[in-house]
C-alpha cells in the first residue's frame, strides 16, 4: 500500500473538525462517536500506506500512555473500582489514535496546518451561527449569557480559538499580502467564536498568545511592530467608543465582567482537591473521586493535576508530567541542534502556543479520559514534531533528489 498524502490531509482534518465539535458525542452517543474516530484511524492508515513508524519521541509517548493506563489500573485495583480500570483501557485507544494522528501529520507542509486550523474555525464558526440563528433548538445560553451549541458547549467551544489561532496569526506575520488578509478574516471569526462564549481561560491564554507573538516580532522588527501596535490600539479604542460600550457597566463585554468577579468556587474546587488528595494518597480513590459540592452538586475537581493526582495517585501524575512534557524536551533539543532556528521561526512558535495551551487548560479544567479533550493534545502534539523536523525533512529531500539526479 502506497502513502496517501491526500487520505493523510483528510484523516488530521478530520480528527480537528471532531475536536472541534467537542460535545458531538452527547448527541450521537458515546458509541458512535468512537466509530467516528474509527473512522478517522481507517483514513490515516490508508494515508500512511499500513505502515506507523515508531520515532524515539513517540516511544518515550508511549511509556508515558503505558504508565497513565498502568496508574489507573493499579488504582482500580486499590479501590476495587472496574470504572478506573475502564478508564486506563481507554489510553491504550487514545495512544493508536495519536499514532495514527502522529504518523499522518509527518506526512504534511506548514500550510496544510494552516488550512486545517482554518476549515476548524469556520466549521466552528458556521455552526455556531446555525444553532444561534436557524436550528435554535441546538443553540445553548447558560444564566450568564455564554454562548455555545449542543455540537460545542459554553467552555468547549473557544478551544478552536485557543488551539487553532496560533497558526493563523502565524500566516498572518509570514505570507503575502493576499493571504495574510484571508488569515485575518479567519482570526476575527475565531476571536468571535472567543467572545460569544465567555472563557475566562480562554480569553487569558489568546492574551498571552497575543502578547507573545508581539514580543517575537518586536524582536524581529522593532519599530515596524511598534508602529502597528500603535494603529491597532487606536482602532480599539475608536470602536470601543463608537459601540456605546459602558464602561461603568462590565456586562457590556460578559468576559470582562467574569474575569473581574473572580472565581470563588474554582478557589473552594483547590482547596478539596488538596484534601482530597491528602485522604487518597498514594494510589487515589478512583475516577471522579476529586469532586467539591457547588449548590447541592456534585463537581469534579477543575484542575486536571490535582484531579489526577486525588483519583489515580502519584503514578498516575508521574505519568501525566512525563506525557506533557516529553515533546518539549525534544523540540528543545532540536532548536539547539537546529542550523537555521529562524527559518519557519513563527510557525515554530505557533506549535510550541499550541503545546503549551493545553498543559495551561488543565489548571482550570477537570481530569478526562475522552478524545474530545485529548484529541486537541494529540493534534497540537503532532504537529509540534512536524513543525521542528520539517526543515530537516526538506534538506533531506533536497539531498535525495540530488542524489538521484546524479
Amino acid at each position: 500500500m502506497k502513502i496517501n498524502k491526500r487520505y493523510a490531509f483528510l484523516a488530521v482534518l478530520a480528527a480537528s473538525v471532531l475536536v472541534t465539535l467537542g460535545d458531538t458525542r452527547n448527541i450521537i452517543g458515546s458509541l458512535n462517536y468512537w466509530l467516528l474516530w474509527g473512522g478517522v484511524f481507517a483514513l490515516g492508515i490508508y494515508g500512511c500506506g499500513g505502515r506507523l513508524k515508531l520515532t524515539p519521541e513517540g516511544s518515550a509517548i508511549m511509556l508515558g500512555f503505558t504508565l497513565m493506563a498502568l496508574a489507573f489500573m493499579i488504582s482500580g485495583v486499590a479501590n476495587s473500582d472496574i470504572y478506573t480500570a475502564y478508564q486506563g483501557v481507554k489510553f491504550i485507544a487514545i495512544f493508536i489514535l495519536f499514532l495514527v494522528i502522529y504518523n499522518c501529520s509527518s506526512l504534511l507542509e506548514l500550510n496544510d496546518f494552516y488550512r486545517i486550523a482554518s476549515i476548524s474555525i469556520i466549521v466552528g464558526l458556521i455552526v455556531f451561527v446555525l444553532s444561534k440563528f436557524v436550528f435554535v433548538e441546538l443553540y445553548v445560553q447558560l444564566g450568564d449569557g455564554r454562548q455555545g451549541s449542543e455540537f460545542a458547549y459554553p467552555g468547549v467551544m473557544w478551544k478552536v480559538c485557543a488551539f487553532f489561532a496560533p497558526y493563523i496569526i502565524a500566516t498572518l506575520l509570514s505570507a503575502g499580502m493576499k493571504k495574510a488578509f484571508f488569515a485575518g478574516v479567519i482570526l476575527i471569526a475565531a476571536v468571535y467564536i472567543l467572545l460569544a462564549d465567555s472563557s475566562r481561560t480562554g480569553f487569558l491564554w489568546f492574551a498571552i498568545v497575543i502578547l507573545s507573538f508581539f514580543l517575537l516580532r518586536f524582536l524581529i522588527f522593532p519599530i515596524r511592530t511598534l508602529m502597528i501596535a500603535i494603529v491597532c490600539l487606536i482602532a480599539g479604542i475608536c470602536v470601543l467608543l463608537s459601540s456605546n460600550f459602558d464602561f461603568a457597566n462590565h456586562d457590556s463585554l460578559l468576559v470582562l465582567n467574569r474575569l473581574l468577579e473572580g472565581d470563588p468556587v474554582r478557589s473552594a474546587m483547590i482547596q478539596d482537591g488538596i484534601s482530597n488528595v491528602q485522604k487518597c494518597f498514594p494510589f487515589g480513590c478512583g475516577f471522579g473521586s476529586s469532586f467539591s459540592v457547588v449548590d447541592g452538586e456534585n463537581i469534579v475537581i477543575h484542575n486536571v493535576y490535582l484531579g489526577m493526582l486525588g483519583d489515580v495517585g502519584v503514578l498516575g501524575e508521574l505519568a501525566l508530567l512525563f506525557l506533557i512534557l516529553t515533546p518539549f524536551i525534544f523540540f528543545f533539543l532540536s532548536l539547539v541542534e537546529s542550523a537555521s532556528l529562524n527559518k519557519n521561526i513563527f510557525f515554530k512558535f505557533a506549535a510550541a502556543l499550541g503545546g503549551l495551551c493545553y498543559i495551561f487548560i488543565m489548571l482550570f479544567h477537570p481530569l478526562s479520559t475522552e478524545m474530545s479533550e485529548w484529541g486537541y493534545w494529540i493534534v497540537m502534539v503532532s504537529w509540534l514534531s512536524r513543525t521542528y523536523k520539517y526543515e530537516d525533512l526538506s534538506l533531506n529531500k533536497i539531498k535525495h533528489d540530488k542524489h538521484i539526479g546524479s
